[in-house]
C-alpha cells in the first residue's frame, strides 16, 4: 500500500516538473549525417553497451544506428578503470581517435583538457543544444568547461545517481524517542545542530555489556558533509582563477566539527554502510543508486532527505560524487557524426523523464523520498568536487591535499595551521595544471 501511495503521489509531482527535449536536431543543424562505412569506437571503463544488446531495455538501438548513419560497425573498446588517461593520450597521439568517443572518470578530464584532448563541441553545436539540457546536465557541462570552450557531451552517464542524501532509520528515532528527520526537514531545521543532538542520543550501548552496539552516524565520508556547509576543495574567482579554498573559514569551521563527531564517536560504519542495512546506523549518506539496495536488505522503515545544513549554508546543497562523462577526441575527424550518433544513443528525454523517474518510483521508501529526489535533480547544478583529479582524493596521503586531511582528522592536527601548511603545495599543484 505505501508503494502504491507513492506512485499516485508521483504522478501529482510529475506535473511540476519539465518535459524532457531533444538536444539537438542534427540533421537540421548537420544535414545528412554518413560517416561512409566507417567504424566507430566507443572506448570506455564498462560496457555501456548492455542495454542495448539481446534481452536489454533498448536492445537494437547499436544495430539501428549504424544503418541510420552508414556505420560499418559501433565497437565497445574496454580500457581499465585507472588507465583510462594513459590510453587515450595514446590513441589521440598515434591517430586511432579519429572515430572514437570516450568515457573518462572525471579525475581524469582536467589533465586532458589543460592537453588538448578533447575537441570543444561547442564550436559545431548552436547555444540552444547546452539551453536545452536539463538543468543539471547543464551545470555539468559549465562546471567542465575550460577557456570559454566546452567538452563535456552532458549525455551516456547520469551524475544524477551519484549525488548523496542522508538516510534515516524511523524505527531506531521510534524506538529512542528521536525527532523525526522529516519534521525537521519540513520546519526548516534540518541542520547540523540537531544532526549533532540526535547522533549524541542514538550513539549507545543498548545492550548493557559495556560496549556501544548503535551508531548516530555512518560513514566518515568527509567531503559530503564539508559539502553541506556550502564549501568544496577548490573556487574560482570571478577573474577565472582557481584556488584551493579547504583553508576558508567555512571549510576550517566544518573540518572542526567533524572531527569532534568523529572523536565523540558518532561515526560507526564502513565504507560500504552495509552497517546501516543491517539496522545499527541511525542516519547514514548514500547515493541515489545505492538505494536500492537498501530497499532490499534493510528491514527497519527509512526515509531520505537532502544534507542537512552547515552554519554557513543558507540551503540544504546537493553535492555528487562523481562527473564521468563522454568526450570527442580532438583529432575528430567527423565530430558533427559523433555528436549525432551519441545524441541518438542516448536521449536526454530518455534518462531524464523515464530512467529516471522509474528509478525514483522503485526505490522510494515513503513520498518524501521521491519528493526530495526530484527536488535534487531540479537544484543541482554541477557541485562536486570539480579539481579531485588534480587534487587526488581527500583520503589519500600519497598527494599533499589528503595528507593535509589525513593530519587533521586522524593525527590530531589543528585545522588551520594544517591547511596553511599544505595549501601553496595544494595551490601549486593548481596553477601549474592551468598555466596560472
Amino acid at each position: 500500500m505505501k508503494r502504491i501511495m507513492v506512485l499516485i503521489l508521483a504522478l501529482m509531482v510529475l506535473i511540476s516538473l519539465p518535459a524532457g527535449a531533444m538536444l539537438l536536431d542534427y540533421e537540421a543543424e548537420f544535414g545528412d549525417i554518413d560517416f561512409e562505412g566507417e567504424t566507430v569506437s566507443y572506448v570506455m571503463f564498462y560496457d555501456h553497451f548492455e542495454e542495448f544488446k539481446e534481452g536489454g531495455e533498448y536492445a537494437g538501438r547499436l544495430e539501428e544506428a549504424k544503418e541510420k548513419f552508414n556505420i560499418g560497425d559501433i565497437e565497445y573498446l574496454h580500457v581499465a578503470w585507472g588507465d583510462t588517461q594513459d590510453l587515450m593520450m595514446s590513441r589521440l597521439l598515434s591517430g586511432e581517435s579519429n572515430y572514437d568517443m570516450w568515457m573518462l572518470p572525471h579525475r581524469d578530464v582536467w589533465p586532458l583538457i589543460t592537453q588538448g584532448a578533447f575537441y570543444p563541441i561547442n564550436e559545431i553545436l548552436p547555444e540552444e543544444y547546452f539551453a536545452n539540457m536539463p538543468s543539471d546536465v547543464r551545470g555539468i557541462t559549465e562546471t567542465l568547461s575550460y577557456d570559454g570552450e566546452i567538452y563535456h557531451t552532458g549525455l551516456g552517464e547520469d551524475h544524477y545517481m551519484t549525488i548523496v542524501y542522508l538516510l534515516w532509520n524511523k524505527d531506531i528515532f521510534d524506538r529512542e524517542g528521536l525527532t523525526p528527520l522529516d519534521e525537521l526537514y519540513r520546519e526548516g531545521n534540518l541542520t547540523w545542530d540537531e544532526i549533532e543532538n540526535i547522533a549524541g542520543q542514538a550513539t549507545r550501548d543498548t545492550t548493557g555489556d559495556g560496549e556501544i552496539d548503535q551508531w548516530g552516524l555512518g560513514d566518515f565520508d568527509a567531503l559530503s558533509w564539508i559539502s553541506s556547509n556550502d564549501v568544496f576543495p577548490t573556487a574560482v574567482d570571478e577573474d577565472g582563477y582557481r584556488y584551493f579554498n579547504y583553508d576558508s573559514e567555512e571549510a576550517l569551521y566544518a573540518l572542526n566539527r567533524l572531527k569532534g563527531w568523529d572523536e565523540e564517536g558518532y561515526f560507526g560504519a564502513s565504507w560500504e554502510r552495509q552497517e546501516f542495512r543491517d539496522g545499527y546506523i541511525a542516519m547514514e549518506i548514500h547515493e541515489i543508486w545505492q538505494f536500492e539496495e537498501t530497499m532490499q536488505e534493510l528491514e527497519d522503515d527509512w526515509g531520505a532527505l537532502p544534507m542537512p545544513r552547515g552554519p554557513h549554508a543558507d540551503e540544504h546543497v546537493f553535492f555528487a560524487n562523481n562527473l564521468d562523462g563522454f568526450y570527442v577526441p580532438a583529432n575528430a575527424d567527423y565530430p558533427e557524426g559523433m555528436i549525432a550518433l551519441h545524441n541518438f544513443l542516448y536521449p536526454a528525454s530518455e534518462y531524464q523523464d523515464e530512467q529516471r523517474e522509474d528509478y525514483r518510483l522503485e526505490n522510494s521508501p515513503d513520498q518524501l523520498t521521491y519528493e526530495v529526489m526530484a527536488r535534487a535533480e531540479e537544484e543541482w547544478a554541477g557541485e562536486a568536487f570539480v579539481l579531485q583529479g588534480v587534487l587526488g582524493d581527500w583520503w589519500d596521503d600519497a598527494n599533499p591535499f589528503g595528507q593535509a586531511m589525513g593530519g587533521i582528522l586522524w593525527g590530531g592536527e589543528d585545522p588551520g595551521p594544517a591547511m596553511d601548511a599544505a595549501a601553496p603545495a595544494i595551490q601549486a599543484q593548481i596553477d601549474d595544471m592551468f598555466d596560472q
